[in-house]
């Protein structure tokens, strides 16, 4: 069954992993709205994460689509965005599945997933880290956890993800406002024509 999210605004989920995953949860749930008061939190959970002697890449990006897909959002969601930082190439997600042998099935996952009907723009960030022995598998495994090879960057310091993430961010977020506005025109004479503008009284009325 899929869990149901009615409140507009930004929702957000974590996934953190090593060798094993761990998912931010609040009150059962995968996703939450982001905003000012529940920022400290998910910011608490980031800080709690352990540094351990694996990395469970594929199958983190795996469990991050499944739980996207299976969740439904608010009909005036405008964007689903899937955001990895990796800082070195997947050890261990085979152990939890065959399929995660290489990249190729979670690629094709993320890329054919859909959330509400909306594809997934998903971006890869990548600090190379002093264990990775093998570069062009690392890039190439940016590249098939990105949905285009834009998508997918790698960095040479924190700064730089720090940089890339709110770049990232501002785009992803939309707010948009709707007004309704009630106007009572009082009945006039035959001929005469009223004309109703949101220029100002300074508007040119050929170009309203």
């Amino acid at each position: 069954n899929k869990v149901t999210y009615s409140e507009s605004g930004l929702y957000m989920g974590i996934t953190g992993f090593n060798n094993d995953l761990y998912h931010y949860i609040n009150d059962g749930r995968y996703f939450s709205l982001l905003t000012e008061s529940s920022s400290p939190r998910f910011k608490g959970f980031v800080n709690g994460l352990k540094i351990d002697i694996s990395t469970v890449l594929y199958y983190a990006v795996d469990a991050s689509v499944s739980n996207m897909e299976q969740a439904t959002f608010p009909d005036d969601m405008t964007k689903v965005a899937l955001i990895t930082f990796t800082d070195g190439l997947d050890e261990g997600s085979v152990g939890f599945e065959s399929k995660y042998a290489d990249v190729t099935t979670v690629s094709q996952h993320l890329k054919s997933a859909r959330v509400d009907g909306k594809s997934i723009e998903a971006y890869a960030i990548g600090l190379k880290g002093n264990d990775v022995v093998d570069e062009a598998k690392f890039k190439a495994d940016l590249t098939a956890l990105s949905s285009s090879a834009e998508n997918a960057m790698e960095v040479k310091d924190m700064s730089e993800v720090d940089a890339n993430f709110q770049e990232l961010a501002a785009s992803l977020y939309n707010e948009s406002q709707v007004q309704s506005i009630t106007l009572t025109v009082p009945v006039k004479p035959s001929g005469v024509k009223t004309r109703f503008t949101f220029e100002g009284n300074l508007a040119n009325e050929s170009q309203s």
